[in-house]
């Protein structure tokens, strides 16, 4: 699967089986995420009690995430392009 951006058009996905000792896995849900996590633990508990859970996360959490450094380039701009017209008015009004 190519890598796409969150801008980028949305093309059909295949999921293969991954090859080494971990897996991925995306669960679609109309509810809160947080309120079905619990479920998807004991279902997979009763499935193969060895299988162990980490890193569960919500889509739109992963989203916040792989957006921070977009963001904070727009908040680190505004703020320099908000200081340099503070500037340039007292350097005009000072003049």
């Amino acid at each position: 699967m190519d890598t796409q951006t969150w801008r980028s058009e949305i093309s059909p996905t295949v999921y293969f089986p991954q090859k080494g000792s971990s897996a991925t896995f995306e669960i679609r849900t109309v509810s809160d995420p947080a309120t079905i996590i619990p479920v998807i633990r004991i279902t997979v508990s009763q499935l193969d009690n060895n299988l162990p859970l980490f890193n569960i996360k919500a889509h739109s959490e992963q989203i916040e995430r792989s957006l921070f450094q977009e963001r904070l380039i727009a908040r680190l701009s505004s703020f320099f392009g908000g200081l340099s017209c503070v500037c340039r008015t007292l350097r005009t009004a000072l003049v």
